[in-house]
């Protein structure tokens, strides 16, 4: 008895409403942006759409993703289990892909400003999943201390790991940087934390890899003005100005509603010199387009503004 494993899950929606192709998978050195300004961080259903979209099936096969396309997701915040937990109510295991990696880049609890409880000041090392065939000296696993650790040898460390995880073979390579934002937390006192950011991104280019970037963004105007979130907004948007393709999560300007809980905003822009996306076609181009959701509890619904979400195929596994 032969059993269908099906596809892993991706919103079509994404692409359609902005005339990519179907099953989208950005070119080499693209930079995409997800700006999420929602409490529960609802952005994370797009994280999982990108990583889904790389493992699709090739030639319409549905019982097996065996892809030439390799990602890797640094994670600031979460751990492992987070996204195979979610994964795998999108269809896909992460735990058994080889050309998947994951990076715990988690920098501690950076709020707590108590002393004396040693537990707390212990920051987690970069931990890598999937270490088959791979060698690596102890210079590339770092344990910080302290605050004052040194951003430029924490991004060297992590930019070695990344290009030792690296599988030239593959067709396409994507690093999924997830809760930028922790980083920025934990060495914003760096001035030079910005220009080393865009060095490592610039790195990261270089070896013609996709990079997609997810970073919560206060939306709320009384935090904003303090001095610590106008920081990060300007690091935001110098991001933004980078980025090809921008996605923008937040909530209902007019408030809660219980058949839309947000709102999505998509757009592909061309930077300054850029060529990543000098092959697509798509006359939305610099154009914004709009799109509500609703989550469930394992499931998201994307529709048009004036839509209401539909029990029936509208639905999406999240």
């Amino acid at each position: 008895m032969s059993t269908t494993t099906l596809a892993p899950t991706i919103f079509n929606e994404l692409n359609t409403f902005l005339q990519l192709p179907n099953k989208f998978i950005p070119e080499p050195s693209t930079t995409i942006l997800i700006k999420d300004s929602t409490n529960s961080m609802d952005g994370t259903f797009l994280t999982h759409h990108f990583i889904n979209s790389y493992f699709q099936p090739n030639n319409n096969n549905t019982t097996s993703t065996i892809t030439t396309n390799q990602v890797i997701l640094c994670s600031f915040y979460q751990t492992f289990f987070h996204y195979q937990s979610v994964s795998l109510k999108l269809n896909l295991n992460l735990e058994k892909l080889n050309n998947f990696n994951f990076i715990d880049a988690q920098l501690g609890n950076i709020y707590l400003e108590e002393e004396g409880d040693d537990l707390l000041s212990i920051h987690s090392p970069l931990i890598i999943t999937k270490l088959q065939n791979l060698n690596l000296n102890n210079n590339n696993i770092t344990i910080f201390k302290n605050k004052e650790e040194n951003l430029e040898n924490y991004l060297k460390n992590l930019l070695n790991l990344i290009l030792k995880l690296k599988k030239n073979e593959m067709n396409q390579h994507c690093i999924i940087l997830d809760q930028l934002q922790y980083l920025f937390y934990y060495f914003q006192n760096n001035n030079n934390f910005k220009k080393l950011i865009l060095n490592f991104i610039h790195e990261l280019k270089k070896e013609n890899f996709t990079i997609l970037l997810h970073v919560y963004q206060e939306n709320n105007l009384k935090n904003n003005l303090n001095e610590q979130n106008n920081e990060l907004n300007n690091f935001i948007n110098l991001l933004e100005y980078l980025s090809e393709i921008i996605y923008n999560v937040g909530p209902l300007p007019t408030g809660y509603s219980k058949d839309v809980h947000g709102r999505l905003e998509c757009k592909v822009v061309v930077g300054n010199n850029s060529t990543a996306l000098k092959n697509v076609t798509t006359t939305m181009m610099d154009k914004k387009v709009v799109l509500h959701y609703k989550l469930f509890e394992s499931k998201v619904a994307l529709f048009l503004p004036g839509q209401v979400a539909s029990s029936g195929s509208d639905l999406f596994l999240i």
